[in-house]
Formats: structure tokens, C-alpha cells, sequence
């Protein structure tokens, strides 16, 4: 880990302690909904380099969709709701410690890392 260590190593100006690709989630919603899915990558931040306690997380989706970033956050606000509660409440965070960003890759253009507005996640 470190400066050079690539571009999720400074996600959000900030070291990530641990950083899970393809996490599996599987739920039942509070509307008793069966949600299962997997989140793109999962990237906890923690009190000590043991990760002994966790303080925050980020949840990293790639989209391929063709729209523009207001258009992304419409068509998956409920998706990235759901995501960004279940982790907060399996890993006893407050909602405001969960973060999400969209990363829009619709083709071979550079990617665009896009922050979810939290106003929108409700």
C-alpha cells in the first residue's frame, strides 16, 4: 500500500486498510425482498493497519451504461440504497461512513469515477 499503489489506493484522499473485489450480498430487505447480488468492490477503512474496527467504507459499482452521471444515479439510486444500508448495517457503521461511488465505463473511454450524492441515497 501506498502513494503509487494505484488509483483505489487513494480513494477519497485516504489509505483503504482492506479491499474486497466481487463481494457477494445476500439479504432479505426490511419490505421482505430477497436481495442477491455482488457488489464490485468493497474497500473498508479501519482504525489500525489489523482492520481490527472497521470506521468507514466505500462501495465501488462499474456501470456500462450510456447516460450522463445524473441520468446513472436515477437509474441505480434504489440498487446503491439497498447496498450502502446492508453495509452499514452489517458492519454497524452510520449511513454517513458508507460512501458510494459509481465508476461509468460505457466503452473503451477513460473511466469516470462519479461520488453517489448521499442527498440521493436517502
Amino acid at each position: 500500500h501506498g502513494p503509487n499503489s494505484g488509483w483505489m489506493y487513494t480513494l477519497n484522499g485516504e489509505y483503504p486498510l482492506l479491499n474486497i473485489n466481487e463481494q457477494p450480498l445476500e439479504a432479505v430487505l426490511r419490505d421482505g425482498t430477497w436481495l442477491s447480488a455482488t457488489i464490485d468492490r468493497l474497500v473498508l477503512h479501519g482504525a489500525d493497519a489489523a482492520c481490527t474496527r472497521i470506521l468507514a467504507a466505500d462501495i465501488i459499482d462499474y456501470k456500462t451504461d450510456r447516460a450522463d452521471a445524473p441520468e446513472l444515479f436515477r437509474r441505480h439510486r434504489e440498487q446503491m440504497r439497498a447496498y450502502r444500508q446492508l453495509i452499514a448495517a452489517a458492519l454497524e457503521l452510520p449511513l454517513a461512513q458508507v460512501r458510494v461511488t459509481l465508476v461509468s465505463c460505457p466503452d473503451t473511454a477513460a473511466a469516470r469515477a462519479l461520488p453517489f450524492p448521499p442527498e440521493l441515497l436517502g
